[in-house]
């Protein structure tokens, strides 16, 4: 399964439009953190000292599994930006602790 959320509610990443789909940058670095493709696929994930990536399974991102901190798991659900499901991982796009 492979699918792509953009839950950036607040407009907190930079987005730039180009033919081959959407490209998310940090707006105080100008880091590139990744380009969504319009054909559901993603590329150059980096993180930077705003934001930063986090994966883990799948199961732990339902609340499955023994290894997972249940309220951790819940916060940064909260806080993702974006989500990126591919078969048993899912990436998240958290915004850095101040």
């Amino acid at each position: 399964m492979k699918e792509i959320k953009v839950r950036d509610r607040e407009q907190k990443l930079k987005i730039e439009q180009k033919d081959s789909g959407e490209y998310y940058y940090c707006p105080k670095c100008g880091q590139l953190l990744v380009i969504l493709y319009k054909n559901n696929e993603w590329g150059m994930m980096s993180s930077c000292k705003d934001f930063q990536w986090e994966e883990m399974t799948i199961s732990c991102f339902v609340g499955i599994g023994d290894e997972c901190d249940p309220q951790e798991i819940k916060r940064l659900r909260y806080q993702s930006l974006i989500q990126i499901f591919d078969d048993l991982f899912v990436n998240l796009l958290i915004p850095k602790q101040s």
